[in-house]
C-alpha cells in the first residue's frame, strides 16, 4: 500500500510495476512480486503470490446511478499460492480477484458499502451493497455458476443487520435471510474506515462462510483519518 509518484510506474502488455513491486500476466494467471517495507513498524515484506484461473469474466456492473463507477469480478474463484520470505509464510487455497474503476474518487459518489463473497460447492455468491452520497442505495446480487452470471434475490432492507464493531468502533453490516443472525468468525482487518472479516451467514437461502468488508467513506474523508493515512501508507516520490 505504498504510494509512489508517476516516475515509479512501468507497464507493458503483460506486466505492471510500481516501485519495487510488480504483477505479471502468465499463461495460467497472474504472478505478484512484493518487495516493500511495512508501516507503522518498519520491517520487510517480500515474497510472491501466484493466482491461477481458467478464464477472466467479461462482465462489469455499475455501482451508481450515473454509471461513473463499475465493479468487475474478474475471477470469482481461483487458486492462490503464496510464498513469502519476510515474514516466513507459505499458503495455498481458494481465492478471488476483482477490480473497481471509475471516473471520479469513490468518496464523491458513495458514503458507505458492504460487500461479501461466499464460495459454495456449485457457485460463488457475491453481494455488493452500496449507499450513494445522497442516501440512495443500490444492491448487486449475483451468482457465478460455471462461468455464467446468475442474478438472485437478496434479503430486503429489513434483512440488513449489524455485526460487532471493532477496535475503531466502525459499523460492520450485511444482509441476512430472515431468522438467521450472521456471526463474526474472525476479524481480518480493522481500520478507522475499513473492516474485512470472515462471517458465518445466510444470503438468498444459502448458508456458508463469507469474506466480508465494510467501507465508510464519510470516515475516510475526515481530517483525522486523512492525517493518519501516511503512517499506514508511506508516500515515496
Amino acid at each position: 500500500m505504498t504510494e509512489r509518484g508517476a516516475s515509479s510506474l512501468r507497464r507493458d502488455e503483460t506486466s505492471f510495476s510500481i516501485g519495487t513491486s510488480s504483477v505479471e500476466r502468465t499463461p495460467s494467471g497472474l504472478e505478484f512480486r512484493i518487495d516493500e517495507r511495512c508501516m507503522p513498524v518498519p520491517r520487510p515484506l517480500k515474497g510472491s503470490i501466484k493466482v491461477t484461473f481458467e478464464e477472466v469474466m467479461p462482465h462489469a456492473f455499475a455501482l451508481d446511478r450515473l454509471g461513473k463507477h463499475s465493479w468487475r469480478p474478474l475471477a470469482p474463484r481461483l487458486r492462490v499460492d503464496l510464498a513469502f520470505d519476510n515474514p516466513d509464510l507459505h499458503w495455498s487455497g481458494d481465492g478471488y480477484l476483482d477490480m473497481n474503476y471509475g471516473s471520479e474518487p469513490l468518496e464523491t459518489a458513495f458514503s458507505k458499502w458492504s460487500w461479501s463473497r461466499m464460495h459454495l460447492s456449485d457457485r460463488t455468491r457475491l453481494l455488493y451493497d452500496v449507499t450513494e452520497s445522497d442516501g440512495r442505495s443500490h444492491c448487486v446480487a449475483i451468482d457465478v455458476v460455471d462461468g455464467e452470471i446468475v442474478p438472485y434475490v437478496p434479503p430486503g432492507p429489513e434483512g440488513i443487520v449489524g455485526l460487532p464493531k471493532g477496535l475503531w468502533r466502525m459499523d460492520r453490516w450485511t444482509r441476512s435471510d430472515p431468522g438467521v443472525k450472521p456471526a463474526l468468525v474472525r476479524a481480518l482487518e480493522d481500520a478507522p474506515f475499513y473492516t474485512r472479516s470472515l462471517i458465518d451467514g445466510s444470503i438468498g437461502g444459502r448458508r456458508g462462510l463469507m469474506v466480508h468488508e465494510s467501507v465508510d467513506l464519510r470516515r475516510f474523508v475526515s481530517p483525522v483519518v486523512q492525517a493518519m493515512l501516511p503512517f499506514r501508507m508511506p508516500r515515496l516520490r
